[in-house]
């Protein structure tokens, strides 16, 4: 008799660990980068480390994906299913409103950075487009068009206006594509009648409403000339943006990680114009959008505070992803008996929370201030945008708050690159290795004055994660968690939970998420972040970390001011994992130096340390240190077992003489089923690597000599 027959064959690729560091995946592209509602659609990732990429994880439960199989294309059937590994059908349920959301990748290399992803009312379609003004392609109202920069060249869309209300929508920078675009309309005649420029954050648009009906040109390009798969955008010719059947509703910015503490501001809708009149009459607590003045001009408001009163100032604009620039001053009003009004200023705010470690930067051109009224007077305040160009856009809103101060703090988490040099940051996921570690560094942005210490905890870790709690101190802004997984810990994906609370937890927030969105290149000298649905934690019960680097912190010590602290280092060797290690210390106080530390290849303890100044500010403080070392791993030695055992069983079925029907298939299986064999051994051949491994944090006191 005989059998039917067909056998799950395991695709392997070459590993792509080329970098010098086990990194997780970092996922760059997703294309197209916006599905229909109610619909399924093809989409494909990539990036880098994409090795087995067999899972897509979104933000909303009701985008789902489903790896695509390669068996089609497969000249022998006994190789069916092969996985088509980052490819993926896309189903976008009914119910899913139109927005953007996020999108992460799963796969060998753990789970990636986020990359956005877009739900429309619109069809999408991918083509190629025209560089041919005089044959332009089509470009159909309410569809979204998904193409790259072809560098130099420029790519041209025939576009037939009939609705007064139409607009033109693009995206690259809201789909985390670094393309920056530029957008010119030409009418019958040649003419440039319309044109829009986006920048980093930022994605034009063309309103033609007082555009007559008729064909047009509309010319994309990207503005620097930069080209490749990662320059993407997508632009479609909506004919009425706000209406429900053909509108997405979502600003075209990206909200970088100093917006998180503006993301409880609901900006009012319209804005207010400023008056003509003079200054505008304000009670406190006043809250209330505005149009910023006319370039070169100015809005002003008069309160009244008594000799003593402490006022919070607060401009949000920039944080709202308008590209401003706010300046604020406060004057003193005096009278003469005449009437006459003469001005004394007595504070005044441009930039505010210079928060940064070189990689996330949390500074904002959004001013703020605490103002105590030096008298019981009328005080005038100024609010005046800065950055008067226009090539971004012809208006630009502000909300302004003038209250009682309301201290507090908000927080921001972010991944931190494994590297001693933090130029090289770019985008990644995570992929923690049994008995490894990974370290999230947490910001914090001070709020109308408040200066105590801040406790901050991972909660809701899954089984086989650990974090012990660490502590921002009142003169600090940041400090990092490290998580570790334990020998045992299975694989597992899960988001994580930052939380931050005073010391007496009356005060209690939850840390925004962020990302890097880019590294430095493509023109840009420094690293691109923004804020994040959520941070994601990934285990890897495949690999087992080489080395391990620990502190005890069974107990929080402490040190007088001025005096040291020693501490001992444990490290754990495990195969591969056999070569000095050299630390450094991270996220240090004022006041604290830690210097550097080596562990020879033949040791497995070391000791830091910790030198306090003697004005060294007393509190609690929290630090972790990053050890480079050299490793030998086999990035995928089970590659090579998956592929052997394919191959037994080919075999079987070959010596099974009841399958001499199939014999022909069989042997042109076991062809290539032995190619993949030699392919899984080179990805999984030994490689020596540099890495950067976290120690856990270390938690201490400073007290009073």
């Amino acid at each position: 008799m005989q059998l039917p027959l067909r056998i799950a064959f395991l695709c392997i690729g070459m590993t792509s660990v080329t970098h010098a560091q086990f990194l997780a995946i970092e996922l760059r592209t997703v294309r197209p980068a916006t599905a229909t509602v109610g619909q399924t659609s093809e989409v494909f990732v990539t990036g880098d480390r994409m090795d087995e990429v067999d899972q897509l994880l979104f933000s909303h439960p009701g985008i789902t994906a489903t790896l695509q199989s390669a068996s089609k294309s497969s000249p022998h059937p006994l190789l069916s299913p092969i996985p088509n590994y980052g490819h993926f059908d896309v189903a976008i349920a009914d119910d899913v409103p139109p927005g953007r959301y996020e999108v992460r990748a799963i796969g060998r290399h753990g789970v990636s950075n986020p990359r956005a992803f877009w739900v429309s009312r619109l069809a999408v379609v991918n083509a190629s487009a025209s560089h041919d003004f005089d044959a332009a392609t089509p470009l159909p109202t309410d569809q979204w068009h998904s193409a790259s920069s072809s560098g130099a060249s420029i790519d041209f869309y025939a576009v037939e206006l009939k609705e007064a209300q139409a607009r033109v929508e693009y995206r690259s920078q809201t789909i985390d594509s670094p393309m920056i675009g530029q957008l010119r309309l030409y009418n019958a005649a040649g003419d440039v009648v319309a044109s829009a420029r986006g920048a980093d954050g930022f994605d034009p648009m063309l309103r033609l409403e007082d555009q007559p009906p008729g064909r047009y040109v509309l010319a994309v390009n990207e503005y620097l000339y930069r080209s490749g798969g990662e320059y993407h955008y997508q632009i479609a010719l909506q004919s009425n943006p706000t209406s429900e059947a053909t509108g997405d509703g979502v600003s075209g910015v990206v909200l970088g990680p100093e917006s998180a503490a503006a993301r409880d501001i609901e900006p009012a809708s319209p804005p207010m114009f400023a008056s003509s009149g003079g200054a505008e009459r304000i009670e406190l607590p006043y809250q209330a959008t505005w149009w910023f003045a006319a370039p070169g001009d100015e809005n002003t408001f008069e309160f009244d505070a008594t000799q003593g009163e402490t006022v919070a100032i607060e401009v949000i604009s920039q944080r709202l992803g308008e590209p401003t620039d706010a300046r604020v001053i406060v004057d003193r009003i005096q009278r003469d008996d005449a009437g006459v009004a003469s001005y004394h200023e007595v504070a005044r705010s441009d930039d505010s929370h210079p928060v940064s470690d070189s990689v996330i930067s949390l500074s904002t051109k959004d001013a703020s201030l605490l103002f105590t009224a030096p008298a019981t007077a009328t005080y005038r305040l100024t609010v005046r945008d800065l950055d008067i160009g226009t090539s971004l856009r012809v208006q630009q809103r502000f909300v302004l708050r003038v209250a009682k101060p309301d201290p507090g703090f908000t927080l921001v988490a972010s991944r931190v690159y494994p590297n001693k040099d933090v130029k090289l940051a770019r985008p990644h996921g995570s992929k923690l290795f049994r008995g490894g570690a990974e370290l999230v560094r947490i910001f914090a942005i001070r709020r109308d004055g408040w200066t105590g210490p801040i406790e901050i905890t991972a909660e809701n870790l899954p089984a086989g994660i650990h974090c012990k709690p660490a502590t921002i101190a009142a003169n600090q802004t940041q400090t990092d968690l490290t998580l570790t997984a334990t020998d045992d810990a299975i694989t597992t994906v899960a988001p994580l939970d930052i939380v931050g609370h005073s010391i007496d937890h009356a005060i209690s927030e939850t840390a925004v998420p962020a990302t890097l969105q880019f590294a430095k290149g493509g023109g840009r000298d420094y690293v691109r972040s923004r804020i994040a649905s959520d941070l994601v934690v990934a285990v890897s019960e495949h690999e087992i970390s080489p080395i391990t680097i620990r502190f005890d912190d069974a107990k929080i010590p402490d040190v007088k001011a001025g005096e040291p602290l020693p501490l001992a280092i444990q490290v754990t060797r495990r195969e591969g994992g056999n070569d000095v290690c050299v630390l450094r210390p991270l996220s240090l106080p004022a006041g604290v130096t830690i210097a550097q530390v080596t562990v020879p290849a033949d040791k497995s303890d070391g000791a830091a340390t910790i030198k306090t100044a003697a004005n060294t500010a007393v509190g609690t403080y929290s630090f972790a240190m990053l050890a480079e070392t050299k490793v030998k791993i086999r990035p995928n030695p089970q590659a090579l077992v998956a592929a052997q055992q394919a191959r037994a069983t080919l075999q079987t079925l070959h010596d099974d003489p009841a399958q001499a029907a199939n014999l022909d298939a069989i042997k042109a299986a076991i062809v290539e089923a032995d190619k993949r064999i030699e392919l899984a051994k080179k990805s999984q051949a030994e490689q020596t690597l540099t890495v950067f491994i976290p120690s856990n944090h270390v938690t201490f006191r400073v007290v009073s000599p």
